[in-house]
């Protein structure tokens, strides 16, 4: 059975540069025993230290000679969301034919876990956990040059020549959660030039698994820039009291200020069985 996959979530700058590939010496370690997390088997001594490729073909239309993403229309009134609320939900960004290819590469990497993943999988707060997968997976590098991902990201932050990846988390099932905190920026980035985002590969499940915000949490004058988990009693945030809770669909995508307070709740059980997100 495919693992539970959660969300591709990252961070967005508006800068005029250009993304990069990293590609360590190549180093991998003897196979020994699996360790199971919850359905999902990661042979921790099959690590491996190289840049790694699926060789997962691209969705139809593609030109890896000329890489374009793929086209999409945000609309004047998504815009205004999300500088107002802090948070905006853009349904239907990813196809059919993008969340199967992007399943396929996400279900390959789990299967063939990167170094960079062992310290979340260790502290099994995921079943898997991945941070800055594109300078370690070229399908992952190649999901952000082609698909609409950076075209409805590149609109919404106004960004006029490029969209720069400053981090980013492959993340499958989050057993324990994690509660109200602000993301920690990565990268001579400043708060107010930066998006977070998360685009989902299965819909949220029915009790568990939505991600909540404090709308118009952005604006709070309390919380330090290096700051991560937050009391909401504390300081001003009480005065932006408003949970909103999203069930994105497969597919779709949100959209956040890098300062807005949010959390997500994990199944109580912290196993996600069936369910997919």
């Amino acid at each position: 059975m495919a693992p539970s996959r959660i969300r591709i979530y990252a961070a967005a700058a508006a800068l005029p540069l250009a993304l990069a590939l990293v590609a360590p010496p190549a180093r991998t370690a003897p196979p020994r025993t699996f360790v199971r997390r919850h359905g999902i088997d990661v042979n921790v001594w099959e690590y491996v230290y190289n840049n790694q490729d699926p060789g997962v073909p691209l969705p139809a239309g593609c030109d890896e000679r000329n890489p374009t993403p793929a086209p999409f229309e945000i609309t004047a009134e998504q815009k205004e969301e999300l500088e107002r609320e802090g948070v905006v939900v853009i349904p239907g960004l990813l196809d059919q034919e993008w969340l199967t290819h992007l399943r396929e590469i996400t279900d390959w990497q789990v299967e063939h876990p990167h170094i960079w993943a062992s310290p979340g999988v260790a502290s099994g707060l995921y079943d898997y956990i991945q941070r800055n997968i594109w300078t370690t997976n070229d399908a992952f590098i190649k999901f952000l040059y082609h698909s609409p991902v950076s075209t409805a990201l590149a609109q919404l932050g106004g960004a006029k020549d490029s969209v720069r990846v400053t981090t980013d988390l492959l993340m499958v099932n989050p057993n324990k959660g994690f509660k109200w905190h602000q993301d920690n920026q990565n990268g001579p980035v400043g708060f107010d030039n930066a998006l977070r985002w998360w685009v989902t590969m299965d819909d949220s499940p029915k009790d568990y698994g939505a991600p909540v915000y404090l709308r118009k949490s952005q604006n709070n004058k309390c919380v330090p820039e290096d700051a991560v988990f937050v009391d909401i009693d504390e300081g001003d945030l009480p005065e932006y009291h408003d949970f909103t809770s999203f069930r994105p669909k497969a597919g779709d995508l949100i959209v956040w200020h890098a300062r807005t307070i949010h959390k997500i709740d994990g199944p109580t059980s912290q196993a996600w069985g069936s369910n997919k997100r």
